[in-house]
């Protein structure tokens, strides 16, 4: 069976490579939180949460762990991926949950 082409390989598209990270910037994801993961980050400032730079590869399940003063440590977790299109340009929309829960297997 014949492999899909790749970014990461050299399959007739193009040198391959990895993203820069300029590259990365101009695709930068966009966060959004469920009414559960806002309520959890207002009650305890996490404004930064919203402005988090997650790469593209992360994954639904996957936890995504925000360290506050002190130590504390707040757990969420990636519930969805939504490419937001829009003519010649798309956004990854990644949704964050609290409380984290584990990926079902």
């Amino acid at each position: 069976m014949a492999k899909a082409p790749s970014a990461f390989d050299d399959s007739g598209h193009g040198k391959a490579r990895s993203p820069s990270p300029v590259e990365h910037a101009r695709n930068a994801t966009t966060i959004v939180l469920t009414t559960s993961a806002e309520r959890h980050a207002q009650a305890h400032d996490l404004t930064e949460l919203v402005s988090l730079r997650l790469p593209e590869s992360c994954a639904a399940g996957d936890l995504v762990s925000l360290e506050a003063g002190s130590g504390v440590r707040h757990d969420f977790s990636i519930i969805r991926r939504r490419w937001m299109a829009s003519g010649t340009s798309a956004k990854l929309e990644i949704t964050l949950d609290y409380p984290a829960t584990s990926a079902r297997r």
